[in-house]
């Protein structure tokens, strides 16, 4: 007899279930994408006896009585008709396909009704199944009972009630979010943890976490960015959508991360809503069984234009923000700095991956030459340099506030960006050196150093081999740096050597980073007032106020704060 047999109908259906319904959140979320098809304006999901117990309930287009017969079998769906529909996917889901999984690991019942229609309900544990008319409103509502009781092994790796709760309301919140014209309820054990009302993009962002976040998070086209004072632990708030469905793309989170380089500590990442619409047919939706992850055909130029629409956006803002500073006018709300929100653009496979698919709108630039062309060369027409504070911060009066400036970090930004600049563009400037100097190095490094001659002459340093484990360096950028020349390249060498990739511009930001930090001035350095309002003034030109590392810059005190303090106001 053979070894090879057809699994029985249950035993397959079971084994498909476990691909869509992984645990009672992934159950939620094809319910709630269920809804959302159907055009639902309002879904309420309850959920009790340990995430095994779920109801949705929807104001949809609810479902004829045909539909509702045939809606838990297999491959039943009203999403596709061919195969070519499966990557030119504009909805959520397969309708069906869900309910069939769902069915075959738990108790279901579904109500349903149409508009001037009448009303049935489905109840169908395992094979069998029975239909009855009711009375009901239009919209389904759907009821999963006594969750994976067929599959006692599932339940052995369901997590504690507390845990599969949190996932499930993660869940309700990113749909909530993206679907920011629906309302949301959701209740857990006759307790109601999140409730949206469906009342635009800025309402939900209030109800689904605060005051606080909306107002350091800034609108651009794409979505809304979050400032330094919003930097988070994890990437868990970087919330990305792809034609209105959560999902998460590795090209696109790394596009993103990336473009907040130097503008948030090490360790700390952005909290960001970004919603694209790209061609359906540039994407990948099936790398994972539900639809978590997706991949683009071309990730390198998808790469390239989030991190310069991200970065771009960055720079607006920061711009716009220290113009409204210099015009001694309250900051403008978040909502009021950008022109627009939410574009839709194609990702053509069939571009060359040097090709510029993106260029900045032109209500944008115009934005912001207006902004250079207000924005006056000097910060201290209107304001005045106090002081020195320890010979590491200085003070600057304003009209509304004081403010103060770690010197070293002024400095530091200041030259980072003029070494990057330079470095871009390839005219960092070097001296000849009338006696060159010899480093002994390890064989590793010795052989990275010279693989990489041309990164340390765009550097400034012209590198030679000198024998053995030596090579001698004949000329070295001129910059002044306040920490010896033979530290700085030494740690340079260090860092390439210890790059594992193939592409030295891997470590270029890091290399720039630390060549403008030891150059810039220490604590208890002696500068002069002229030297500081010099640098203060480059800082405000260029519109970065992070050091390269992710810290601030300045800290603000107001007046109205000083007041209260010293009890002149209540």
């Amino acid at each position: 007899m053979g070894k090879i047999k057809v699994l029985s109908q249950e035993v397959a259906d079971i084994i498909a279930a476990g691909e869509v319904v992984e645990n009672p959140s992934s159950l939620v979320k094809e319910l709630i994408e269920n809804s959302l098809d159907a055009n639902s304006k309002s879904i309420v999901v309850e959920i009790s006896n340990n995430s095994r117990n779920i109801k949705v309930y929807d104001d949809g287009e609810g479902m004829s009585e045909d539909d509702l017969k045939i809606c838990t079998k297999r491959h039943a769906t009203s999403k596709i008709s061919s195969k070519d529909d499966l990557y030119n996917l504009h909805t959520y889901g397969f309708r069906g396909e869900a309910l069939s999984s769902i069915s075959s690991v738990s108790k279901l019942a579904i109500s349903t009704k149409q508009e001037n229609a009448n009303g049935n309900r489905l109840i169908q544990i395992g094979e069998e199944s029975e239909m009855e008319p009711i009375a009901k409103n239009r919209g389904t509502d759907i009821f999963v009972e006594d969750l994976f009781f067929n599959v006692p092994a599932r339940l052995k790796f369901l997590r504690s009630a507390e845990n599969e709760y949190t996932k499930i309301k993660n869940i309700v919140l990113k749909e909530a979010l993206a679907n920011y014209n629906v309302s949301f309820s959701l209740i857990i054990e006759d307790k109601e943890k999140l409730r949206t009302s469906g009342s635009g993009i800025e309402n939900t962002i209030l109800e689904l976490f605060n005051g606080n976040v909306l107002k350091s998070l800034n609108k651009f086209e794409w979505g809304y960015l979050g400032d330094i004072n919003l930097g988070k632990s994890s990437k868990d708030f970087i919330f990305t959508y792809f034609n209105g469905r959560y999902a998460k793309s590795y090209m696109v989170d790394k596009a993103i991360v990336d473009a907040y380089y130097t503008r948030l500590p090490k360790g700390k990442y952005p909290f960001v809503i970004l919603m694209m619409e790209p061609d359906p047919k540039t994407i990948d939706v099936n790398v994972h069984p539900s639809k978590k992850i997706i991949k683009f055909a071309n990730e390198p130029t998808v790469y390239k234009v989030v991190r310069n629409k991200v970065s771009e956006a960055l720079s607006t803002i920061d711009r716009k923000i220290i113009s409204s500073a210099i015009d001694s006018q309250h900051l403008k709300k978040p909502s009021d700095f950008s022109p627009t929100f939410k574009s839709s653009f194609d990702f053509a496979v069939d571009v060359p991956q040097n090709n510029n698919l993106y260029e900045v709108k032109k209500s944008i630039k115009m934005e912001e030459k207006k902004i250079e062309d207000t924005r006056q060369d000097d910060y201290f027409v209107e304001n005045r340099f106090v002081g020195q504070i320890n010979r590491t911060f200085s003070v600057v009066e304003c009209k509304d506030r004081v403010e103060l400036y770690d010197n070293h970090i002024v400095q530091e930004r200041v030259l980072y960006e003029q070494i990057k600049e330079s470095y871009a563009n390839k005219n960092i400037k070097s001296q000849a050196l009338l006696v060159p100097l010899q480093f002994d190095l390890t064989t590793i490094e010795k052989e990275s150093a010279l693989k990489n001659t041309e990164f340390f002459q765009i550097l400034g340093f012209e590198v030679e081999d000198f024998g053995g484990k030596n090579i001698v360096v004949r000329s070295v950028p001129t910059f002044n740096f306040h920490d010896s020349l033979q530290n700085i390249f030494q740690d340079i060498v260090e860092k390439v050597s210890e790059n594992k990739k193939e592409d030295i511009g891997d470590i270029r930001e890091e290399v720039i980073i630390m060549m403008s930090c030891r150059k810039s001035i220490k604590a208890g350095d002696r500068v002069t007032e002229e030297e500081m309002k010099k640098l203060i003034n480059e800082l405000h030109r260029r519109g970065s106020y992070t050091c390269p590392h992710g810290r601030n810059i300045i800290v603000d005190i107001s007046f109205d704060y000083l007041e209260k303090k010293f009890q002149r106001k209540k």
